[in-house]
C-alpha cells in the first residue's frame, strides 16, 4: 500500500490550525513551552460579590479545563502524527508495526495502530 504522505500532512495540519484555534477560545498558550496550554479561568478576581457571578465563574473555569485538556490531547496526537511522517513511520502500527489501514488513516490521520489495536493504549 502506497499512502499519499502529502495528502495526511495536509490533512493533519488543517486539524492542528483548528484545535488552536479551538484552544485559543478556552485557554492560552504557554510562553515558555508552546505545546502548552493552560485554561482560561474566568473572572475569578475577589471582587465578585454577588455569589452567582462567582459561582458562573468558577462554573467556566471549571468547563474550560476540561475542553482544554481534551483539545490539547488532540494536538499532540496530531504533533506526533506530523514527527511519524517525517520520520517516515507514518502509516505503521506503533504496537505490531504492520501498515495501518488505508481507510483507518482516512478516518483518523492521527491513528497510531492499526485496526486490530485500535482499543490497546499507546504511551
Amino acid at each position: 500500500m502506497t499512502v499519499d504522505l502529502n495528502h495526511f500532512k495536509q490533512l493533519l495540519t488543517e486539524e492542528a490550525e483548528t484545535l488552536k484555534k479551538e484552544l485559543a477560545s478556552v485557554s492560552v498558550q504557554s510562553t515558555t513551552n508552546p505545546s502548552d496550554w493552560k485554561p482560561n479561568s474566568g473572572d475569578l478576581s475577589s471582587d465578585a460579590t454577588d455569589p452567582n457571578v462567582a459561582a458562573d465563574a468558577y462554573e467556566e473555569a471549571e468547563t474550560n479545563a476540561g475542553i482544554s485538556n481534551e483539545l490539547e490531547a488532540r494536538l499532540k496526537n496530531i504533533t506526533d502524527a506530523l514527527d511519524r511522517i517525517e520520520t517516515g513511520s507514518y502509516g505503521t502500527c506503533v504496537i505490531c508495526e504492520n501498515e495501518i489501514e488505508l481507510a483507518r488513516l482516512e478516518a483518523n490521520p492521527a491513528a497510531q495502530t492499526c485496526i486490530t489495536h485500535k482499543d490497546e493504549t499507546v504511551s
